[in-house]
């Protein structure tokens, strides 16, 4: 919450002490999450009821830290696994607000080696492996209650990882290997091996869950901005707006970004945009927002941000609530001298201040 201006955090330097292979709270949880999963789809199996069911398995890995099962771990060799992208002084974005962030979240300055670094990216490569072989049990499971072909599957996730790439780890900023997000669907009516182009959020998925149980939204829901997926599958509606904000560790200022076609708008409060053509540049190497002839886009941009928000008045929302939190913990020096913990802990977890 402290953001004016962001301090920088040592604990930092533990996602680096940690990465490689051994076992985590996060690990435990997750497992403890696969069984209880599987326990309540062969209960629901068993019981067979008369109405649609609704299942959330919320997994938290991969999440730092980057630990991974060995037996996943190993699945990764060292020599062939190539390095981030984009980790050139020079290839770093020339944007003030994101050279603060760097410097906030300076993960990257805590590697020894391109050696460390291989070992943090195939410890995040493991704790994927992970999740696949956790998601793999319960989807095995369903299918051996009999209830998987009249189920709709919907596997998504909170945000990415920038995993090295620019030399930023963690997430925090608008770029694709953060702010993008996986999304897969298998189920009833869902054709396989489908892929649908239309900019999609997480915001869809309640209308999903909605219809696929066969419920209707309500007049106030049907006015949120999320449209079911399930009438999406033909590819419609390519030209809305997904929209994203950030105003958490280490933002000068509230970031709020727009993807509309085959174009992200990326909005800084008090600075200049960033503009990036997803289809020609997917690496988003190329600020579009430098250059002349792209004036139209970036108004566009501009117009369909503030269709949703005014970005001043949200990123001053944002300051003061988090203003009145810090008063409440004794002001900025309690805060300080309180620490900080290198991970979110894992459910039931107590935090450790350094």
């Amino acid at each position: 919450m402290l953001r004016r201006p962001p301090p920088t955090r040592d604990s930092t330097r533990q996602l680096a002490g940690d990465a490689g292979k051994g076992e985590s709270t996060y690990l435990q949880f997750d497992r403890n999450i696969r069984d209880e999963a599987i326990r309540w789809l062969q209960d629901v199996a068993g019981r067979r009821p008369g109405k649609p069911w609704c299942l959330f398995v919320c997994f938290v890995c991969p999440h730092f830290p980057l630990v991974a099962p060995p037996e996943f771990f190993n699945l990764y060799d060292l020599a062939k696994l190539p390095m981030p992208p984009l980790r050139d002084p020079s290839q770093f974005p020339d944007h003030p607000v994101l050279r603060k962030l760097r410097e906030v979240q300076d993960y990257e300055d805590h590697f020894r080696d391109e050696e460390h670094v291989r070992i943090a990216v195939a410890a995040y490569y493991g704790m994927v492996s992970f999740l696949d072989d956790n998601i793999g049990q319960i989807l095995r499971a369903l299918a051996g209650t009999g209830l998987a072909e009249k189920t709709l599957v919907i596997y998504t996730s909170d945000h990415g990882d920038n995993l090295g790439t620019r030399t930023f780890w963690g997430k925090s900023n608008m770029y694709e290997e953060s702010v993008g997000v996986p999304l897969i669907l298998n189920g009833p009516g869902i054709p396989a091996g489908h892929r649908v182009a239309t900019p999609v959020s997480l915001v869809d998925a309640y209308p999903t869950i909605v219809e696929a149980v066969g419920e209707q939204l309500t007049a106030e829901e049907g006015g949120l901005p999320g449209r079911s997926l399930l009438r999406l599958l033909d590819g419609g509606d390519s030209n809305r707006t997904v929209f994203s904000e950030y105003h958490a560790v280490g933002s000068l200022t509230g970031i709020f970004m727009v993807r509309f076609g085959k174009y992200k708008y990326v909005h800084y409060e008090g600075y200049r945009p960033q503009l990036f053509d997803l289809a020609t540049d997917p690496m988003e190497t190329r600020d579009l927002a430098l250059e002349a002839r792209h004036e139209a886009v970036l108004a566009e941009g501009d117009r369909r941000l503030r269709a949703i928000c005014d970005p001043a008045r949200v990123s001053q929302q944002a300051f003061d609530d988090q203003e009145r939190r810090i008063l409440e913990f004794g002001g900025t020096e309690a805060v300080l001298k309180r620490g900080s913990y290198p991970y979110t802990p894992a459910p039931g977890e107590i935090p450790r201040y350094s």
